[in-house]
């Protein structure tokens, strides 16, 4: 199963896979028909902002707070 946090951290890592690809400085040996996808994929891929504006709304499915396996609430 997968949480709230963990989707949001995926969503976040993901981006950050699909910046690197588009780099030819930190992924030299990556071709460029999948940079070309890569940066495709970047261009409707939600922004920090957008991504903290979907948390917001919808907190069971998004959220960037770490869940506690203490006591099953998000830390704050």
């Amino acid at each position: 199963m997968t949480l709230p946090d963990e989707r949001f951290r995926a969503i976040r890592q993901g981006r950050k896979l699909l910046e690197e690809l588009c780099d030819p400085g930190r992924t030299p040996r990556v071709p460029s028909i999948v940079r070309d996808r890569a940066r495709g994929a970047l261009r409707h891929y939600p922004s920090d902002y957008e991504l903290e504006a979907i948390a917001r709304t919808s907190p069971d499915y998004l959220n960037p707070q770490p869940f506690s396996v203490y006591n099953g609430t998000l830390n704050k």
